[in-house]
């Protein structure tokens, strides 16, 4: 599935931002997505940030398949299971300490919402939104 490899693609670029190739992440994304990772890695790398621990253990369900169309799509929901021993977290690569990260309002996990496409003869993530207004539940 498009979405998993993009996600494992992913958790390996960020855990080394300054040496990661973005060829496997543009291998599964596109557009917005895309555009959000090449920024996101970007800044990463300038700001000297990578991610520890343990990353969330992806809960993938299917909201929706449209095969009919000139331009198939599937919508996805992710409500990533976290760590509780060792979750992910960025760190400073110089020093390796925490970066600071404000106390959410509502916590984790938050509900991914994922919009595949198939553009060309593979499936591709086009978009990626997060709802951090409420926690959400398997």
């Amino acid at each position: 599935m498009a979405y998993l490899a993009l996600n494992s693609a992913s958790i390996a670029a960020f855990r080394h931002p300054k040496t990661a190739n973005m060829a496997s992440i543009n291998r599964y994304a596109n557009g917005q997505a895309r555009v959000v990772f090449q920024q996101t890695l970007t800044q990463a790398r300038a700001q000297g940030i990578a991610y520890r621990g343990t990353p969330a253990t992806p809960r993938v369900t299917v909201i929706s398949v449209h095969l009919d169309g000139h331009l198939p799509e599937v919508v996805l929901r992710d409500c990533g299971l976290i760590s509780s021993v060792d979750p992910e977290a960025p760190y400073y690569v110089a020093t390796g300490k925490r970066v600071p990260q404000p106390t959410p309002k509502v916590p984790p996990p938050y509900a991914n919402k994922i919009s595949l496409f198939k553009p060309s003869g593979a499936w591709q993530v086009f978009t990626i939104s997060t709802d951090a207004s409420k926690t959400c539940q398997p």
